[in-house]
């Protein structure tokens, strides 16, 4: 059998079907896609603090959302709210960062980091007191 192209007008029908139904099933989401479209950055930095928290298929769940840390409700399906509290990313080595390593993503506990002090900022990180006799 001949394997159809995708500028086949059928096969693009069907994507395109597709498409506008996937965009139908989750329009809050979209309508938020398409309103962060200028902030793409700060946008899949939240998207993705999100998938860490709530959803269990996502590979770095167990560091997140398996030891009960939670984007907090005012977030949870706001991304204006969220980008309003935070702003801008300052620069493109910036990342999102919790102050409170055990805390939530919540007001206060949010800030814009490098990676450098995100490095100093780890649950890992122990501080080693030496006692020598002198």
């Amino acid at each position: 059998m001949r394997r159809r192209r995708a500028s086949d007008p059928e096969i693009r029908r069907r994507q395109y079907a597709a498409t506008k139904a996937w965009i139908v099933a989750n329009r809050d989401h979209w309508n938020a896609y398409q309103r962060a479209r200028p902030n793409r950055a700060e946008y899949s930095a939240w998207s993705m603090a999100k998938q860490r928290c709530g959803n269990p298929r996502h590979p770095r769940f167990a560091d997140w959302g398996g030891r009960g840390i939670r984007v907090c409700d005012e977030w949870l399906h706001d991304f204006p709210a969220f980008l309003a509290h935070i702003g801008p990313r300052p620069g493109p080595e910036f990342s999102l960062d919790r102050i409170d390593n055990d805390g939530d993503y919540e007001p206060g506990n949010v800030r814009w980091a490098t990676r450098v002090e995100q490095r100093r900022n780890r649950r890992l990180n122990r501080t080693k007191v030496l006692f020598v006799e002198v």
